[in-house]
């Protein structure tokens, strides 16, 4: 496809994938408007000339198509998600703007166009507002766009996102997703404190992502939700290094984040030792271990109760993989059934963390 030239006055020239001279009229229209006034305006001649447009993709072409015509956005989207302008909630009201045209065509005509491009952005932008919700949904309609398309989405930029993939170059939030990989590889295998280094693990992020984040064995549920897990651990780690803390809401909003891995470590477990609840799971795991023959889950949960911060310490000083289990088996009833919030475990969220996810390495490398 060609590429055309749109002159800003007073600003620069502009390079667009070129759909003809009505919709690149409009094109300009729309971004000079921006550039001049700050302002996301699609107008309804806007959206008749892209109708037009999109009437023509016929085939194969709709993928390629449709791809090259959202690029088109991408100027605009890259001015509003520069860090000095700042402007994220302007740039998901540009892609919403984009999808309700779009998705209302193709409800007219029942042509489906390829709308990876606005959900991933929509998604990059969820992100940097802090909405991990909305952006990790966004993120898997993104996916799930690709799939649409072809056989081959593992390379395309939602996938590489959504299993964390810091190998791939083709992907526009490729720092962010460096900096998910770097937060688990530090707890990993390169930190100071790390599960190779405290529990004399083999597992290093390559194959952590081989045998769990790209393998297809593992549902996708189980893999995204460790990502979006991960996202709102990452986010409470800065609010934690920041002294940003009170007695109730910050505890209590960690150990809520932190259910999300917890939920992931008896789920596998469970699977793996075909137990149907983590404590016999768990039983049965430390026996085939040789870490202890006969827990006693019923000491783990009175411990627990009778003393908060007396147990966790014990466990935090216990220095096994078999006390990192009985912190997270414990955490895990504690978590599910209560909202009683424990200042102590904000006060340890950078030890507690590594002892959690010391849990679902184990589970990983075995």
């Amino acid at each position: 496809m060609n590429k055309v030239k749109i002159n800003i006055p007073g600003f620069y020239d502009v390079e667009i994938n070129d759909f003809g001279e009505s919709l690149t009229d409009q094109f300009q229209i729309l971004i000079e408007t921006f550039l001049k006034n700050g302002i996301v305006n699609i107008t309804s001649t806007f959206v008749k000339e892209s109708e037009k447009v999109f009437n023509g993709f016929v085939n194969q072409q709709i993928y390629e198509l449709s791809d090259r015509y959202f690029e088109n956005f991408t100027i605009v989207t890259e001015n509003l998600l520069n860090p000095v302008r700042g402007q994220y909630r302007n740039a998901l009201i540009l892609w919403e703007q984009v999808l309700e045209f779009v998705k209302n065509y193709e409800k007219k005509t029942g042509k489906q166009l390829h709308k990876r491009t606005p959900y991933y952005f929509s998604s990059i932008t969820a992100i940097l507002s802090n909405n991990f919700d909305e952006a990790l949904i966004l993120m898997h309609l993104a996916l799930e766009e690709d799939k649409r398309k072809h056989g081959n989405f593992k390379e395309d930029p939602a996938y590489l996102f959504l299993s964390l993939n810091d190998e791939k170059q083709n992907q526009y939030f490729k720092p962010f997703v460096d900096g998910m990989a770097n937060f688990i590889k530090k707890r990993l295998d390169i930190g100071s404190d790390n599960y190779q280094k405290l529990r004399g693990g083999l597992l290093d992020y390559d194959n952590f992502r081989f045998k769990f984040l790209d393998n297809d064995l593992i549902s996708d549920e189980m893999r995204f939700y460790f990502v979006y897990s991960i996202i709102r651990l990452w986010h409470l780690r800065k609010l934690h290094k920041s002294k940003i803390s009170d007695n109730i809401m910050a505890p209590t909003i960690f150990t809520q984040s932190l259910g999300g891995l917890l939920i992931i470590i008896e789920e596998i477990i469970r699977k793996k030792y075909l137990r149907n609840t983590f404590g016999p799971a768990l039983k049965e795991m430390s026996r085939i271990l040789g870490w202890d023959s006969d827990i006693d889950l019923r000491i783990i949960n009175s411990a627990r109760d009778t003393n908060f911060d007396q147990w966790v310490d014990d466990c935090l000083s216990g220095n096994s993989l078999l006390t990192d289990f009985k912190l997270s088996y414990g955490l895990r009833n504690f978590t599910f059934h209560s909202i009683k919030s424990q200042k102590k475990l904000w006060d340890e969220y950078t030890r507690i963390l590594q002892s959690v996810l010391n849990c679902l390495f184990k589970l990983v490398e075995v």
